[in-house]
């Protein structure tokens, strides 16, 4: 079975968040030039099979099936269906925000994702074949039927669930004042839970999603730009004495301008993670998907004018 993850561009699921921001100059540690590349981004579902499973990952959402013989004495496919036959297919919910309906789409319909047993043929032959030898693939659809299923072909496909995990949004944080002051540097960070997603494991495969840049506009979309490689060491909160000489990798920006006279008196700073989704067969070694994908976010972020004392 190969490693190799296979392309299916189904559907754009992310809505990228776009906002307009006032002037201001301002002076950047680590310009454009100086950061790591931003990668080409594929936010549309992919689908593979990794090791027997069937593997999946969208622009919220990662996670695989491999079927598994649950509680007790394992049962045999033909055990569980007892009478019934195989389903060909049936649907289940998006483990992710689906887009908007197609634009000929009829009242009624929604999406769905359909999954088909794809050696239907060999399982037929083989009486004694069990939950871990069907190959179901993943389809994302928009449907107006229904398939119904049988109560023993129910408890067949609850055993080809899809283990998942959310692909978290860019949380930023500016240190070491959460209210910027004009001519200070301030630090830019993702929270621990926006550096790598929890890794979920199914029949024996791990799949995780890892952030591995983060790029922000502090002033708004289409102004500057500061971006970082993502690790524990560029994303560590700010200690006593951090410059951007000592952390030279990390996000820093210096406002040369407060926000006053902006929408709400604040700057919508856009922050934008790069992510790449990997599956692995010990936890160890991983194997990307073919694309990373984006997650952004857009951030409010008040920087105040220095105050100073008039002594008489």
């Amino acid at each position: 079975m190969t490693r190799n993850l296979p392309r299916r561009l189904l559907t754009a699921l992310l809505v990228l968040l776009m906002t307009s921001a006032g002037a201001g100059s301002a002076f950047a540690f680590g310009s454009e030039e100086d950061g790591p590349v931003i990668p080409e981004v594929n936010n549309d579902l992919q689908t593979g099979e990794y090791e027997g499973c069937q593997v999946f990952r969208s622009s919220t959402t990662y996670g695989l099936s491999c079927g598994s013989s649950v509680g007790g004495d394992p049962e045999t496919n033909k055990e569980i269906l007892d009478k019934d036959k195989y389903p060909e297919c049936w649907y289940e919910d998006p483990p992710f925000d689906p887009p908007a309906p197609p634009e000929d789409a009829k009242p009624n319909g929604r999406y769905v994702i359909e999954r088909c047993i794809d050696n239907l043929g060999d399982l037929e032959k083989d009486d004694g074949a069990m939950p871990d030898d069907i190959r179901a693939t993943l389809e994302l659809k928009y449907v107006y039927d229904v398939l119904h299923l049988t109560d023993n072909q129910k408890r067949l496909v609850e055993k080809l669930a899809l283990t998942k995990n959310r692909i978290p949004e860019p949380i930023l944080t500016v240190q070491p004042s959460e209210d910027p002051r004009v001519g200070a540097d301030s630090l830019f960070t993702l929270a621990d839970d926006d550096i790598e997603a929890e890794t979920v494991q199914a029949g024996g495969v791990y799949i995780r999603a890892v952030a591995q840049v983060l790029n922000v506009e502090p002033v708004g979309v289409g102004r500057d730009q500061i971006r970082c490689a993502v690790n524990k060491e560029t994303m560590a909160e700010f200690a006593d004495g951090d410059t951007p000489l000592i952390r030279n990798t990390s996000c820093w920006y210096r406002y040369t301008s407060s926000s006053a006279g902006q929408e709400d008196n604040e700057y919508r700073a856009k922050a934008t993670a790069y992510w790449q989704v990997q599956v692995s067969v010990d936890g160890k070694k991983w194997t990307n998907f073919e694309d990373p994908i984006s997650k952004e976010a857009i951030v409010p972020i008040t920087v105040r004018e220095v105050q100073t004392q008039v002594v008489p």
